[in-house]
């Protein structure tokens, strides 16, 4: 088509067809979907629409745009598509009545543009087997998942009505790494939630220690008005929830170093993402690092290298969370 209509991914700010201005603040939802959609087309029928908003997109795009929609650069420059939602693994349940998130992978592989398609905020539980596969086959899925596990204690875990125990959790994070063995696994935990006890955040405490994520990240819990955790009853101090979470930050800390130090020596994959200002020296990440969460590469070179370019570099040393290193293929993809 001559007019195409670039969607962003979760947001239409403003589109401006021929003179004729469509203002909207909405987020993205199935009925504002239809709306846009029918909106442009009554303006401009033969606007091709294409984006990144394959879950609602699919329902209503046409056969030419479907296909416009796959094979689209619809960002120059774009190397890594990052999916993330409250509950990525659940991706189709609401329109379909089952998972459909490892045919979507499967098809956004496809795209020639993308190099990296990396997975964050998925639901332990609702991880299956499929998708299991699917990031082990798929060579543009990176060996990496999000996966928020908010406690480990059982009690705890009720409380936040949460649909696992300790012991399911145990049984996928083995399958996981037994099924992809150089996967790199991070989670998020909540510390001080209403009614936890110091049993329970002893029970945390050990189960970090066994796991021995990759990437973690403590919260204390943070009361919300109107939520149904805001009115259960033995509500934790302040004090004692930031203390619990510096503990299990401590932990986590003694254990990130020392799987960075395991780094040294390794050849990895790394996605340029920047300079150091007056030193040969760039900034990068690997498959094991999500932008502004995870750690960085600083790789040093004399070689001209741009951002998005993708190079073999050999771990030199680690230093904290972060990992130093030296080109070891002079070719960039």
């Amino acid at each position: 088509a001559d007019f195409v209509i670039d969607v962003s991914a979760y947001w239409i700010r403003e589109c401006d067809i021929d003179g004729w201005r469509l203002d909207v603040a909405d987020e993205i939802s199935h009925s504002f979907w239809k709306r846009f959609r029918r909106e442009i087309k009554a303006v401009k029928p033969e606007a091709l629409i294409v984006g990144e908003i394959w879950h609602f997109a699919g329902d209503f795009l046409e056969g030419d745009e479907w296909d416009s929609v796959m094979n689209y650069p619809f960002r120059d420059g774009v190397r890594e598509l990052i999916l993330v939602a409250q509950g990525t693994a659940l991706d189709g349940v609401d329109l379909y009545g089952e998972k459909r998130l490892p045919l979507l992978l499967r098809e956004l592989a496809k795209i020639p543009e993308i190099y990296w398609i990396r997975l964050q905020y998925c639901y332990p539980e609702e991880i299956t087997d499929e998708l299991i596969q699917v990031i082990r086959e798929e060579e543009k899925i990176c060996h990496y998942l999000d996966i928020p596990i908010q406690h480990a204690s059982d009690a705890v875990l009720k409380r936040m009505g949460r649909r696992t125990d300790q012991k399911r959790l145990r049984e996928i994070i083995e399958k996981l790494r037994r099924e992809i063995p150089d996967i790199a696994l991070r989670t998020t935990l909540i510390s001080g939630f209403p009614g936890e006890t110091q049993e329970d955040h002893e029970e945390l405490y050990r189960f970090v220690n066994a796991m021995e994520f990759d990437r973690l990240g403590v919260f204390a819990y943070s009361m919300e008005e109107d939520t149904p955790a805001a009115l259960l009853p033995d509500q934790i101090p302040q004090e004692m929830k930031e203390e619990r979470r510096d503990e299990l930050m401590e932990l986590q800390q003694e254990i990130a170093f020392e799987r960075a130090e395991a780094m040294v020596g390794r050849i990895l994959e790394v996605m340029i993402e920047g300079k150091v200002a007056d030193e040969a020296v760039y900034v990068g990440r690997t498959y094991m690092d999500s932008p502004n969460v995870d750690g960085l590469i600083f790789v040093h070179t004399g070689k001209e290298l741009l951002s998005g370019d993708f190079l073999k570099v050999r771990v030199t040393k680690a230093q904290e969370y972060d990992l130093i290193g030296e080109v070891y293929d002079e070719s960039a993809k």
